[in-house]
């Protein structure tokens, strides 16, 4: 994340109110799997984790603003809430045709007998 409104993974770079639901937004449209965690980092301080990217996708922010409630649902008053303005696409990457393969964990003896 960079500011209050900006967030970026995977060649993706959005603008948003609420700019972790925007990435995960845009990150299922550009086809990557929808069950993918996400973590949000500014700087080096871990601040949000995702449970699926797919999950995050359909929120938005409550109408009292503190929470999420499912997209699209109207307030308490009937009028429909969605971000306070909309999200702008910086970049756009595609999800890679193949996944790369894991990170591999390196034990103290591959690394020369430790």
């Amino acid at each position: 994340m960079t500011g209050s409104d900006c967030a970026s993974a995977c060649g993706v770079a959005v603008r948003s109110g609420s700019p972790v639901i925007a990435l995960c937004r845009q990150l299922v449209a550009s086809g990557y799997d929808s069950a993918t965690p996400l973590e949000a980092y500014r700087g080096a301080t871990l601040c949000l984790h995702v449970r699926s990217i797919g999950e995050a996708a359909g929120l938005e922010i409550a109408a009292h603003g503190l929470g999420f409630r499912k997209r699209g649902r109207a307030n308490e008053d009937g009028a429909s809430y969605g971000d306070e303005r909309p999200t702008e696409v910086l970049a756009m990457g595609a999800a890679p045709e193949i996944a790369p393969e894991p990170p591999v964990l390196i034990t103290p003896t591959e690394e020369g007998g430790q």
